[in-house]
């Protein structure tokens, strides 16, 4: 079986990244466009839910056990609340730009 500990590695420090540009944003009292998170979280959740689902459940089937068991379910973990700020940031803008119209 392919480990995917690389790939869930980059997408979890992009979207580390991402947190860390929306949090900083915040705290100067900067406006925040939701455009950009909406698609950094979007996509790196995405690839975080898949891989890390994949993982949890395929892990019996590996010779690395230790590095599926530890990486699986916090990739699992992180990419839903990843997706679910998506979620979130996308409500936000709707809401915003259907308030201007």
């Amino acid at each position: 079986m392919i480990l995917y500990n690389t790939i869930v590695g980059l997408a979890a420090g992009a979207g580390l990244l991402g947190v860390a540009q929306l949090l900083k944003q915040s705290a100067n009292g900067e406006k925040v466009q939701p455009e950009g998170f909406v698609l950094t979280f979007g996509i790196t959740g995405f690839i975080q839910t898949v891989l890390g689902l994949t993982i949890s459940v395929m892990w019996p089937y590996t010779k690395v056990l230790h590095a599926n068991i530890m990486l699986g379910e916090p990739a699992l973990a992180f990419g839903v609340l990843l997706v679910a700020t998506s979620f979130c940031c996308c409500r936000q803008r709707l809401r915003n730009g259907t308030a201007r119209s």
